[in-house]
């Protein structure tokens, strides 16, 4: 027996503080105080855990008493009996035992992930598609299905990121269960991890995570210019100063520095001017440099307007 199995009558690993005494007794019960041949040994007779410590003990005037065993399974509330015997008197088995998984700790039974993370692990500012769960579980990682002692809370405890939702949910049967969580950085790559904790039971952190922003759409980072252009943004016909320099972007306005496919053109969506120069430019880590355009058109103070495109994310403008 443990007082500390709230939820059953021993704790799952710990030694027993109450240790089985064994008796030789006859037919009505009455101790043999003079029987003390061979031994007697302790094992499970049923129920799925172990026996652990000295399950021999010699008997001393009638009585056998152990000390040190503990039984360890891998689910709370597991049921067992434990038999007696020494080879010649009958043997006893105890009634029904419950093993009881008293929680100390936090862990991830699951922690965020994403399967469109393809650099990472969750997609910036995107909910998780795998959400993470909590458990309560003792020091041998059993989850201890009746805690359900106040709610579980996540934050980030380390990492340049925000995590967005409600970051709070109850215990219920020794699990905390989130929903709709995500997280949001400014830079790709961004490593970060989550703690879990509800101020009773040990803390607990995540591995390091990583947040991938995935590109959707193309943004111009840096715009053709002239300081030249005293009247207007470039001189007609030079070469731009500032040279456009395109970035592929998430939803966020992140630039995911592992996109790098295909090229990204320039052409004119607006107004009677030439654009003159290479217009494509391959991606390298997210970006598109441009170098040596200019513009021609017939009419000072003509307007015009480029239009950035690749084929696959929203074109800019």
């Amino acid at each position: 027996a443990d007082a500390g199995a709230v939820s059953g009558n021993v704790m799952n690993g710990r030694v027993f503080s109450t240790q089985p005494v064994l008796e030789a007794r006859d037919g009505l019960g009455v101790r043999d105080v003079d029987y003390g041949t061979g031994s007697a040994s302790l094992s499970v007779s049923s129920g799925d855990v172990s026996l652990s410590g000295t399950t021999t003990r010699s008997w001393s005037s009638g009585r056998a008493t152990f000390s040190g065993l503990s039984v360890t399974g891998a689910a709370d509330g597991e049921t067992f009996a434990l038999q007696a015997g020494d080879g010649s008197l009958l043997s006893t088995t105890t009634e029904s035992l419950v093993l009881d998984a008293v929680a100390d700790r936090i862990a991830f039974s699951t922690s965020p992930a994403d399967t469109g993370a393809t650099n990472g692990d969750v997609v910036n500012g995107r909910g998780f598609s795998t959400q993470p769960i909590l458990e309560a579980r003792d020091s041998l990682g059993v989850r201890d299905v009746d805690y359900e002692a106040g709610s579980a809370s996540l934050s980030v405890s380390s990492g340049d990121a925000s995590l967005a939702g409600t970051t709070t949910r109850s215990w219920s049967s020794g699990r905390a269960t989130f929903s709709g969580l995500s997280v949001t950085g400014t830079t790709d790559g961004e490593t970060f991890a989550l703690q879990a904790g509800d101020g009773s039971l040990l803390s607990t952190t995540t591995g390091s995570l990583v947040l991938d922003a995935v590109a959707d759409r193309i943004a111009f980072t840096s715009l053709p210019a002239d300081a030249g252009a005293a009247n207007g943004d470039v001189v007609n016909g030079r070469v731009f100063v500032v040279q456009p320099v395109l970035e592929a972007r998430d939803g966020l306005g992140v630039r995911d520095a592992d996109y790098g496919t295909g090229s990204a053109s320039l052409s004119v969506s607006l107004g009677g001017v030439s654009l003159v120069g290479t217009t494509t430019r391959s991606w390298s880590s997210g970006r598109a440099t441009f170098s040596g355009l200019s513009v021609t058109g017939t009419t000072d103070g003509e307007t015009f307007v480029l239009q950035a495109g690749d084929g696959s994310l929203l074109p800019a403008t």
